[in-house]
């Protein structure tokens, strides 16, 4: 279903999809690396990009008020993009962008909730059995991190956790991988 994945992100962002190159992808923001990392340079790197490969694929869940749709693509060229919606009674509540990249030898995650550039979120733990990751940034206040756990074949746990107006907040997303 790599159609549908695309479709969605350009849905999403159509400034993007609009004036984004052939790959690699090269956005409008000059702070984004676009990387062109050689073999070499990535046998000093631990964990890499190609290790979040589990992310990629169409998702929906549900967290009980809202439904879900996220896809994430493959690190082939050196990013993962991700595009998400939300949905309560059948509209379109919340929309946000994921971008996971490779900067001064670390992963990082840079979300756009709402099609707006947020902080950076560097990978502070990683499970390759496990297939999960965590992404923080504990200067924010929510989410102060990001934690995408692969759960089962076709499962995906994303967790958010952080402060909301001075208390701790966790927000639980599960979904099945379609197609």
């Amino acid at each position: 279903m790599k159609a549908p994945c695309f479709a969605l992100a350009a849905l999403l962002l159509p400034s993007l999809a609009a004036t984004a190159p052939t790959p690699p992808l090269v956005t409008q923001d000059a702070d984004l690396p676009v990387v062109a990392v050689g073999e070499h340079e990535r046998a000093t790197m631990e964990p890499r990009l190609a290790d979040l490969t589990w992310l990629a694929g169409m998702w929906k869940g549900s967290d009980g008020q809202s439904d879900w749709e996220s896809c994430y693509t493959s690190p082939e060229g050196g990013q993962v993009v991700g595009a998400s919606k939300e949905m309560r009674g059948g509209r379109v509540v919340m929309t946000d962008f994921e971008h996971f990249y490779e900067k001064d030898g670390e992963l990082r995650m840079t979300p756009f909730p709402f099609g707006n550039r947020s902080v950076e979120f560097t990978l502070t733990s990683f499970d390759a059995d496990a297939r999960k990751a965590v992404f923080e940034n504990p200067e924010h206040d929510f989410p102060k991190s990001f934690v995408y756990h692969r759960t089962g074949e076709t499962t995906l746990s994303i967790v958010l956790e952080g402060d909301m107006g001075g208390q701790e907040a966790r927000f639980v997303l599960e979904f099945e991988k379609q197609g």
